[in-house]
């Protein structure tokens, strides 16, 4: 056991002291919520402009199919009305298209091709053994009722393409369905084209937002741990200058409100201190009362009790438990073993007095004292003037409680401010 160690506070739960973890929740909590967003918003942004790529594309893609029909009627004349009319063509009209709708494509910078009528035939395609063949695809159904539609498929060559479904309109009313086709990777270069601009300026700024935020909070962090270092630091300071029920009290733990106890006292005061004070340098004082009550306080804590306070050379702690005079008794007797074993002098005297106190905040305005008063206190104070040196002096009742075999035989003593003697057993110097 030390000579002397610092009066610890009682203890916190870690959480209590710990700064509050901002950069945790913000890296944790904030930052993917952000990154989530931001990966919400490059989704919507995407998929809008390539919604509208695509609108875009099938009416340009409509216009060049009004484009070739126009061409092939012009060049194909009767043959083109054979085919819109769903009128039998000969090889000789099938030819005339064939020269004519190949203008056409080289002129569009259309690769494939091909025309359904309003029966889901396929009257006309690039690849002329796929004419006569029925389709029964959805979009192209879409189509047929007046809406341009679009289907992605992959090629025999791996490639993947859209194949575009244009209603084409005479009249007013859809006569046939032109099927372009139109490589993905092209669309998909149009897309990023127009889509850039308007993902990579809100992704920079979202970069820059994001650094500024993680500086800024590391920086509140640094400043929110320095601030609770500096808090807890100082609380500590004050902690160890209060007891733990005065703690207690300033944490809302309850403590704040009077209540009587039944507690046990201890009382120890050093014997000769006023000539020890005016012979010692006050260097040498303060050594000694930091070596002799760092002792002590430790001691009493191990053994459960709490110290009120330190009174110049004296010092008042209670023990509040259900075996606080067996606490209090082992407490005393440590105590005086130690000082002996160190061969501090001069040593304590320790009186032992049970009874109830009333325990509560006392003060008023700006400064208060958690304490405890009343009759019992007094009553061990007196008896503490009663002990010599090395000796433990505990009313009998204390001494009975504690069922340490030690205590002599009782004594009537009178206290001073008591009306009557006090029964009094006492363990002697060099028995403790």
């Amino acid at each position: 056991m030390a000579d002397s160690e610092p009066h610890s506070p009682p203890e916190r739960d870690a959480q209590g002291d710990a700064p509050f973890p901002l950069r945790r929740y913000f890296y944790g909590l904030v930052l993917p919520g952000l990154l989530l967003l931001i990966a919400a918003v490059v989704l919507a942004t995407t998929q809008t402009v390539r919604h509208a790529t695509i609108e875009v594309l099938l009416q340009i893609a409509t216009n060049r199919a009004a484009g070739v029909a126009k061409g092939v009627s012009e060049k194909a004349g009767p043959a083109w009305e054979n085919l819109i009319g769903d009128v039998s063509l000969s090889e000789n009209d099938m030819a005339i298209l064939a020269e004519a709708f190949a203008d056409e494509q080289s002129e569009a910078q259309i690769e494939r091709l091909k025309i359904y009528d309003t029966d889901h035939h396929t009257v006309f395609a690039t690849d002329s053994s796929l004419i006569g063949r029925m389709e029964d695809k959805p979009e192209l159904a879409i189509a047929l009722a007046g809406e341009p539609s679009v289907l992605v498929e992959n090629d025999e060559d791996g490639g993947a393409f859209y194949e575009l479904y244009l209603p084409y309109r005479v009249d007013g009313a859809v006569v046939a369905v032109f099927e372009i086709y139109q490589p993905i990777a092209r669309v998909d270069a149009m897309l990023w084209k127009v889509a850039r601009p308007a993902l990579v300026i809100p992704l920079v700024l979202f970069a820059v937002m994001l650094a500024a935020l993680g500086w800024l909070v590391g920086r509140a962090q640094r400043d929110i741990d320095r601030r609770t270092g500096t808090i807890v630091a100082l609380r500590r300071r004050l902690e160890r200058l209060v007891s733990h029920q005065a703690v207690a009290a300033m944490q809302g733990e309850g403590g704040g409100e009077a209540a009587m106890l039944e507690v046990t006292l201890l009382y120890s005061d050093v014997r000769g201190f006023t000539a020890l004070a005016e012979r010692a340098t006050p260097g040498e004082t303060i050594a000694y009362l930091n070596r002799i009550m760092g002792l002590q306080i430790t001691i009493i804590e191990e053994a459960g009790g709490d110290v009120d306070k330190m009174i110049g050379d004296a010092v008042l702690a209670h023990f509040h438990v259900q075996d606080g005079p067996a606490r209090a008794v082992a407490a005393a007797r440590a105590i005086q073993q130690a000082i002996a074993e160190r061969a501090i002098a001069p040593g304590v005297g320790i009186a032992l007095y049970s009874g109830p106190v009333v325990a509560g905040l006392i003060g008023s305005g700006e400064r208060f004292d958690y304490t405890v008063i009343g009759d019992s206190v007094n009553a061990a104070a007196r008896l503490c003037g009663l002990a010599g040196e090395g000796e433990i002096l505990a009313d009998s009742a204390t001494a009975a409680a504690s069922g340490d075999a030690d205590f002599g035989p009782v004594r009537m003593m009178q206290v001073k401010g008591r009306e009557g003697e006090l029964a009094v057993r006492a363990i002697s110097p060099g028995t403790a």
